[in-house]
């Protein structure tokens, strides 16, 4: 079986990052870890980055990531889920902070990212706004 410890991250396009990331910071209270190529990474804890914004002509749910235990190798997860007949791409950094990762659809088209190790920071987390310690839950609108 495979074992999912947490859900790590979520991404968004947005069709304004900036605007999404002055909320995020100051209202939410994330802290921004860096950008690349028009997208802004921030994070909650000492994960690399819990939530990332990207230009889009369209605001819309990116990807979700969710962390695997380090009882499989992502090789041993992707021939499970194979035999499953549940397809999976293997990525090599398709994230900052993320050098291996299996990625999947779901019917709805939404993007899961499955990975084990993320790179860690130990810098302070944020001061002012809410600074949430995790990413709990999302909730996703289907057809």
């Amino acid at each position: 079986m495979v074992q999912v410890i947490k859900l790590g991250y979520a991404a968004f396009d947005t069709t304004n990052v900036e605007a999404m990331l002055t909320y995020y910071t100051d209202v939410i209270g994330l802290t921004l870890v860096g950008r690349e190529d028009g997208a802004a990474y921030l994070r909650s804890t000492v994960d690399h980055h819990t939530l990332s914004l990207h230009p889009a002509s369209e605001s819309r749910l990116r990807h979700i990531g969710l962390q695997l235990s380090g009882h499989q190798s992502l090789k041993e997860v992707a021939t499970q889920l194979d035999r499953q007949g549940i397809k999976t791409e293997a990525r090599s950094d398709a994230e900052p902070g993320i050098a291996q990762l299996l990625q999947l659809s779901d019917p709805e088209g939404y993007t899961l990212q499955l990975y084990q190790v993320m790179e860690q920071t130990h810098d302070r987390f944020g001061e002012h706004g809410i600074v949430p310690e995790k990413l709990g839950h999302i909730a996703l609108a289907v057809t």
